[in-house]
Order: C-alpha cells, then structure tokens, then sequence
C-alpha cells in the first residue's frame, strides 16, 4: 500500500486523520512542521504528502519550495490541508504544483479519501460508515413502514370524483 507523508503542527488535525488513513490501509509517516516533513522525505519514499501551510518555522509554502527542487520529490504528489481560505498563499501553491486544497473543517473525511485514492492513481469505492440498520423482528423490510415485507404492492386508490363533478353534485344537491 501507499505511503503518506502528513505535515501539520496541530496534533489534532494530524492524528485523526492519520489514525483515518491507518485503517485505510495507507502507511502513515507524520511531521510536525516543514523542517521535519523534509527530514522524513529524506529518510524513505513517500507517495503522496498532505501538507499544512501555516506551520511555525518552516511553513508548508517553504517546505513545497524546497521539495519541487529536489529531484526526487519534484513530482510527488502534494495536497496542501488548510484553515486557511488566503488566495494570494493558495495562488501561490497552485503555481508550485499542489493538486487539491482540503480546508480543515470544511471538507469530510470521505471526501479527503476520495482526493487521496485519486492522485495515488488508485480506484474509489465509498464505504459506508456507521452503523448498519437492524433487522426487524417481524421480517418487514428495513426501509419500509411497520407491517409491511420486502415486497411493494401498489397501494389500492379509490377514484375520486373530479372538482367538476362534485360541484356539480353539490350545485344539484341545492337545487333541491
């Protein structure tokens, strides 16, 4: 499987979703500003990065500078996560070879997966999360209303008189 490089200095935003990739499958490597991220991209390969910008130090603008000069990291994929809706810094991002911006808070956990599986060139299948319906006891189907089974009948319509003909009826009825 993939491994990710993830760059953030809040722990908070950084172990959810390292611990969210883990059970993806992904092999997690985390770094808590720029310097560090470069150390660790020096130590072993990485497929993807999941970089912050604002960091103290070194910053996640800094950190993709530097990466874009190397030659081994000159094409690594990079999705910058951020708070931060900057145009000028996303602008600048964008013109350094970042693929996706992912705004913390903003954006689900699945849809970060789906971003991440896709720049890995890797194809998506959305997992349901959360619980699973349970089943009914009377063997009536999940989804439906109480009393009813899997089967769907058309439910039975009496046929209505038209407007026309209950005004007329009713016309009739004072005529009398």
């Amino acid at each position: 499987m993939a491994t990710i490089l993830i760059v953030d200095d809040e722990v908070d935003c950084r172990r959810p979703l390292a611990a969210l990739l883990k059970h993806e499958g992904y092999e997690i490597t985390e770094a808590r500003d720029g310097l560090e991220g470069l150390q660790r991209l020096s130590e072993r390969h990485h497929d993807l990065v999941l970089l912050d910008m604002i960091m103290p130090g070194v910053d996640g603008i800094t950190m993709l500078q530097s990466m874009r000069r190397r030659a081994d990291c000159a094409g690594l994929p990079v999705l910058m996560v951020t708070g931060v809706h900057d145009p000028d810094k996303l602008s600048q991002a964008r013109a350094l070879g970042v693929q996706e911006y992912i705004f913390k808070g903003d954006t689900p956990f699945s849809r970060m997966i789906e971003l991440i599986k896709r720049h890995l060139g890797e194809h998506h299948v959305p997992k349901r999360r959360g619980r699973k319906p349970k089943p009914r006891p009377d063997g009536a189907a999940a989804g439906g209303p109480p009393g009813t089974t899997g089967t769907t009948a058309k439910p039975q319509r009496h046929p209505l008189p038209s407007r026309f003909l209950q005004y007329q009826m009713e016309f009739a009825d004072s005529e009398d």
